[in-house]
């Protein structure tokens, strides 16, 4: 028997634009099973990743497969029938949560890719002796590469407590 990580009546709760069909309980429960099931499935995906030969991962986890669940991981989408409503859901708390998450995610995500042993590891032997101890990213480059998103995070914030004020 095959296992997906959704089931019907799950898929159809994801899939409905406003939740507007379900009741709190039964949104709060298909909420509950959805953190259980998706954490249970991405711990899932680590011990595959780490266990399977590369012959296996590639046909898995490569470009194709990959691509669309990564621009859905980091998508920041703002439906506004005009301007001025785009600029009050951009910044928005909701909105604000998603950059601030996002931007954990990438700091993390380029902490790791930045690792001198890994970018070393991935790198051709070839192209190696060209970078000598410039593999991986330093902290301070990193504070400096976010240090624009960080303000705009600020920014942000202090438009929304503007915004709460008026």
């Amino acid at each position: 028997m095959v296992k997906y990580l959704l089931s019907k009546g799950m898929k159809k709760y994801v899939l409905s634009e406003d939740k507007s069909g379900y009741d709190k309980g039964t949104q709060n429960t298909y909420n509950y099973r959805l953190r259980i099931d998706v954490r249970e499935a991405i711990e899932d995906l680590t011990m595959i990743l780490q266990k399977l030969p590369e012959s296996e991962l590639e046909g898995l986890f490569n470009d194709r497969t990959m691509a669309p669940f990564f621009e859905a991981l980091f998508k920041v989408q703002i439906n506004a029938k005009d301007h001025e409503e785009w600029i009050q859901k951009k910044h928005s708390k909701e909105i604000r949560v998603k950059r601030q998450r996002l931007f954990r995610l990438s700091k993390r995500l380029l902490d790791i890719i930045s690792k001198g042993s890994f970018v070393s590891t991935i790198l051709p032997e070839s192209s190696k002796h060209h970078l000598g101890d410039k593999i991986g990213i330093d902290e301070k480059n990193l504070i400096e590469m976010f240090k624009i998103d960080r303000n705009a995070l600020q920014y942000d914030e202090n438009f929304a407590k503007k915004q709460k004020e008026e």
